[in-house]
């Protein structure tokens, strides 16, 4: 490996660069081996320079965010890794509902700024772990509501050239937890602009969240209301970052509920009924001809239990979906894990589940991956 040094030498960067700099400590699953060159940036600039130089000296680059939907693997990652960290926050519009967020700003730092101002679109979206740059990326969402309904542009620099380039909501390409930035990767988003509403009424779209406001006697709720509630959920459920938490110590949900068609659900609900009859399993419609089923059921359904214990690994005590490091886990242990999971439940229902954060530093597909590992 060449040394980092040496590899920038005669660059304005050298100052910048750490070398074998460990990953794991830049992750919430505490998880992953070094990468060659780790380099941290607050400037458009000076971040479309480093991967200009990257492009051209053929240096792998992966863009790191809060590390909140990443497993690395235990050889690390061998290129660069750079992360952005500019946190402005801009409001404008005479009424602040146009919204400029940069990437490197914790993403429930902005929803606290825009509930404060009385802006709905992002509230229910309290307490998601991660920085405004991920929003995009994932199509964030919970308890109703996504990040792609309030995104108007995304600002981004080209990884490969270090051009800019901004894309409209339209353009984003989002989906279900999907987009085309993660589709496809090669940009460095580095500002989020949202079009949010100054409506102080809260949006109450999940029974969860319904039946929380009705046991605390609350029939309007406000904007604060339901971000409070929200928060208050996903703590029992261990799915707000706290380190006296061991439960918080994974990814978040580690699948994501699958979408089948209606006929797909409608034979997997029969079969289901004859399997577990004292059981209905959940769905949603979601619209035309697509129907979205419970991840975290089909797990317990095939007989994993929140609590349980796989050596290093295991899962939540709160939450079926989060696959959690209980110390000294290697990625090597998450990833046996959740192919057990994907196998278990693909053997007892024929769905194959896909698992939500991204796999760095492996050089096999996150298929071949949990395959092996079943």
């Amino acid at each position: 490996m060449t040394d980092a040094v040496n590899f920038f030498s005669g660059t304005k960067f050298v100052s910048l660069v750490k070398k074998n700099e460990p990953l794991a400590p830049h992750t919430t699953l505490g998880i992953g081996g070094p990468v060659d060159y780790y380099i941290e940036t607050d400037k458009d600039d000076e971040a479309a320079e480093i991967l200009r130089y990257a492009h051209q000296c053929k240096l792998p680059v992966f863009v790191l965010g809060a590390g909140s939907n990443i497993v690395v693997a235990d050889s690390g990652w061998r290129g660069l890794v750079l992360r952005y960290t500019n946190r402005q926050l801009i409001f404008h519009n005479s009424d602040d509902t146009i919204v400029e967020a940069s990437a490197g700003l914790n993403w429930d730092d902005l929803v606290v700024a825009t509930v404060a101002r009385g802006l709905a679109g992002i509230e229910c979206l309290s307490g998601v772990p991660g920085l405004v740059g991920a929003a995009p990326v994932q199509n964030i969402g919970c308890y109703g509501q996504e990040a792609a309904a309030t995104i108007e542009t995304v600002e981004t620099i080209d990884c490969q050239t270090g051009t800019r380039r901004q894309f409209s909501r339209q353009e984003c390409g989002f989906g279900y937890r999907q987009s085309r930035f993660k589709k496809t990767g090669g940009y460095l988003i580095t500002k989020v602009i949202f079009r949010l509403s100054r409506i102080n009424d809260g949006a109450v779209l999940y029974d969860d969240v319904a039946r929380e406001l009705s046991a605390q006697h609350i029939v309007k709720p406000t904007l604060g209301d339901v971000r409070q509630t929200v928060l208050a959920i996903r703590r029992r459920k261990s799915m707000v970052i706290d380190k006296d938490d061991p439960n918080s110590r994974g990814v978040g949900s580690f699948f994501v509920n699958p979408i089948v068609t209606r006929d797909t659900s409608d034979e997997l609900q029969r079969a289901s009924a004859r399997l577990f009859p004292s059981k209905v399993m959940p769905r949603w419609p979601m619209g035309g001809e697509l129907v979205k089923l419970s991840a975290a059921w089909l797990i317990e359904s095939a007989g994993f239990q929140r609590g349980d214990v796989f050596g290093r690994v295991g899962i939540s005590a709160n939450h079926t979906l989060a696959i959690i490091n209980r110390g000294g886990a290697k990625a090597s242990d998450v990833v046996a894990l959740a192919g057990q999971i994907r196998q278990r439940v693909r053997d007892v229902f024929g769905v194959v589940l896909e698992p939500e954060p991204v796999f760095v530093g492996f050089n096999k597909t996150v298929g071949e991956l949990l395959k092996e590992s079943s």
